[in-house]
């Protein structure tokens, strides 16, 4: 009799362990931003190169940042820069260069890698599929939008976007509105999310600039620098989602960030978000 008292007590403790459990899962889930490799794992490999994402996808980021720019010839590359100057072997501009020309560039690295090529978009979405989160920065080329339907086209190819696609596997971010509400009226499926760049430490983000982005974009790209608690709560209210990134002083600012509760981060260093928003805990 008193073996058949002890197996509901026992089902009892084992429920609330379980339970306690899992709330302390999503209490330490809720302290840790979206974490968006900025540019892979940047801090560690050679950036828009597939070792930079590899290791962005071993370490969990939530999602690896892709920067396009275009040929001359019209394909979409991952690459950062206008200028292949920093990044490579070579000299001039992206969009004044053929692909076949690009190809012929070695990204300059250490002898750890002897090969390493710029690679057009459709090779990185190739490449990892469906095994990764994508946020895609768009651009305009001469105030003209380019890039847009390319982007779109390559992304329902690889089955990224459209019927049967995972929602939130894409994130497109851009500096032009109007690249943003091309691709909303285009795909209006896919979160978005207006950058913002504010030097000037005098200048703030309205309520009318928010209100304005809130017609097409989910959510706001701003550099750390010019994010403040009261920003935060003024977009977070606005059912928008806040997103920093770094111009100087990552380490620094990424505890801050933390502290105000943004929604993601931008990280060279994608492995340590994980590791500073558990020790703000």
């Amino acid at each position: 009799m008193k073996k058949l008292l002890l197996i509901p007590m026992i089902i009892v403790i084992i429920i609330t362990c379980v339970n306690v459990f899992q709330t302390s899962s999503k209490e330490v889930k809720s302290k840790i931003p979206t974490v968006i490799a900025h540019r892979g794992a940047s801090g560690y490999e050679p950036e828009h190169t597939i070792p930079a994402y590899d290791l962005a996808k071993k370490m969990k980021a939530d999602y690896i940042e892709i920067d396009l720019d275009i040929t001359k010839d019209g394909h979409l590359v991952a690459f950062h820069d206008g200028s292949v100057d920093r990044m490579t072997n070579g000299s001039g501009y992206v969009k004044n260069m053929t692909l076949a020309q690009l190809k012929k560039l070695k990204i300059d690295t250490s002898s750890k890698y002897r090969n390493l090529k710029i690679l057009t978009f459709d090779e990185v979405v190739k490449h990892f599929g469906k095994s990764v989160n994508y946020y895609i920065e768009t651009r305009e080329l001469g105030h003209k939008l380019v890039m847009e339907e390319k982007m779109l086209k390559i992304l329902r190819k690889h089955h990224i976007i459209g019927k049967g696609a995972r929602k939130g596997q894409v994130i497109i971010e851009s500096f032009s509105s109007k690249s943003l509400k091309k691709v909303h009226k285009l795909a209006p499926e896919i979160p978005l999310v207006q950058l913002v760049m504010i030097k000037d430490k005098k200048t703030k983000v309205t309520n009318k600039q928010i209100n304005e982005w809130a017609r097409f974009a989910d959510g706001v790209g701003i550099n750390s620098q010019r994010v403040t608690k009261d920003l935060v709560n003024r977009v977070q209210k606005k059912k928008m989602f806040i997103y920093v990134f770094f111009i100087k002083n990552e380490e620094k600012e990424t505890q801050r960030m933390i502290k105000l509760k943004v929604n993601g981060v931008f990280s060279n260093y994608p492995d340590k978000i994980r590791e500073k928003s558990l020790l703000k805990g």
